[in-house]
């Protein structure tokens, strides 16, 4: 099957079951010509130890779209359960996402990272894949942050959640 064959499953059907999928929170932050720019996602995979790659999704209608389609380098910031404020700004369209509320700072290389995330990883982005409308994008880590410990935000049936113990 191609991917222009019209799908058996209809959209509503498809993100009904994915809504029962847990995902961990991340916010990927990127430098454009016009500043900084970040969305929240929960499409983070790790591809490969050796080297070190990995994964995330953005929708082609992003406002950071036209940053990351043409960055060769981005930051993925994983967050804390204590971060769903964060979250929803990164995911809030027309938010004021670098601001006053936001703390950030740039890394030596330029990126913009969150300075609250527990773990950042700097990436070289590799390949922008199509898929649907969305763009699977590769991208080889070539630094990591880790300041303490983490407790995962995660998104689960349609919010921010905290793993339960």
């Amino acid at each position: 099957m191609s991917l222009s064959t019209p799908p058996a499953v209809d959209r509503e059907t498809y993100r009904s079951v994915f809504r029962e999928y847990a995902g961990d929170v991340i916010v990927v932050t990127v430098d454009g010509d016009d500043g900084p720019h970040g969305f929240t996602a929960t499409s983070l995979t790790s591809v490969s130890a050796q080297p070190p790659i990995v994964s995330f999704v953005i929708n082609e209608r992003s406002s950071s779209w036209p940053a990351l389609s043409g960055a060769a380098s981005a930051v993925v910031n994983l967050l804390d359960a204590s971060h769903t404020d964060l979250a929803r700004t990164f995911a809030t369209h027309g938010a004021d996402r670098f601001g006053a509320a936001t703390p950030w700072h740039r890394l030596a290389t330029g990126e913009p990272v969150l300075t609250q995330a527990p773990i950042a990883l700097r990436v070289e982005i590799t390949d922008r894949i199509p898929a649907g409308e969305q763009y699977v994008v590769l991208a080889q880590v070539t630094e990591v942050r880790v300041v303490g410990t983490r407790e995962p935000l995660l998104y689960w049936a349609g919010d921010y959640r905290r793993i339960a113990s």
